[in-house]
């Protein structure tokens, strides 16, 4: 996977010389500290953040002009490990004493642990808006607002949900989004898992990732490896092909039954 493969470089590269690292430009985020201090959305102060930790030598990318098949380090997440994250997250917020008006999940992949969090939090204002992620001239990844929020959270208390943090790109534009349409009285934001490596450091997290790695979730699964399937050269035609090529290039033992269905879905 290219696309894949080129932001792992960059995390790479930003655990060598973190000082390269862009400055996230977030004057929203200003705005929300002076006028709500019961807001704590924020970003993680430049001189306080770690670089990722080296990878093992089983996960290292290597260079394609070598030979050798790229490899990038995978984690595959269950329906069941989802839904008591989840759950930990719902008892975060519980325990802090914020009390939501309205939820509001980052579409695709906010939308399911969204739900979740409405229910265990007894709370039946589900509002989405959708932000989509571009490459440009300059293949950078610039996240962009394709279906706007139309719910109303001036004035009220907004719980920002994703299913991770990973650069910091997505809430970046989600909360200047927020804030555009009208300024809430609290806005915190909360994912299943927060990548260390990430420029903003969300509220509520119910797992820390310290070292990067490409997390695969149960909603998304169908995508993302068909988006693996598509970069393997050559193509595995036969289930069997198709389950090794993922335990070597990306460390991860898929489903039959989901392997099937990848190769189905290519036909």
């Amino acid at each position: 996977m290219k696309i894949l493969a080129r932001i792992y470089r960059i995390y790479r590269r930003r655990g060598r010389n973190p000082g390269s690292r862009p400055a996230f430009h977030l004057a929203n985020l200003k705005r929300c500290r002076s006028h709500h201090p019961l807001s704590r959305c924020r970003l993680k102060p430049q001189s306080r953040s770690r670089p990722p930790h080296h990878q093992s030598s089983a996960m290292q990318t290597t260079d394609s002009s070598q030979g050798g098949a790229r490899e990038i380090p995978c984690e595959l997440i269950t329906w069941e490990q989802s839904y008591q994250l989840a759950r930990k997250l719902a008892r975060q917020v519980r325990e802090d004493g914020f009390a939501p008006e309205i939820i509001v999940a980052i579409s695709r992949g906010g939308l399911i642990p969204a739900r979740v969090l409405s229910d265990h939090l007894n709370l039946f204002d589900l509002a989405t808006l959708k932000i989509e992620h571009y490459h440009a001239v300059h293949k950078d990844q610039i996240a962009r607002v394709r279906y706007p929020l139309t719910a109303e959270i001036e004035g009220r208390r907004v719980l920002l949900v994703d299913d991770v943090s990973d650069s910091g790109d997505t809430f970046q534009v989600a909360i200047q989004h927020l804030f555009e349409q009208g300024e809430p009285a609290s806005l915190r934001t909360a994912v299943l898992h927060h990548k260390r490596v990430s420029r903003y450091r969300p509220d509520y997290f119910s797992r820390e990732v310290t070292e990067w790695r490409w997390l695969i979730y149960p909603w998304a699964v169908m995508e993302d490896l068909s988006s693996f399937l598509r970069e393997m050269a050559p193509r595995p035609e036969t289930v069997g092909a198709f389950a090794s090529s993922l335990q070597m290039q990306y460390a991860i033992e898929v489903p039959r039954q989901t392997l099937e269905d990848v190769l189905a879905m290519a036909e």
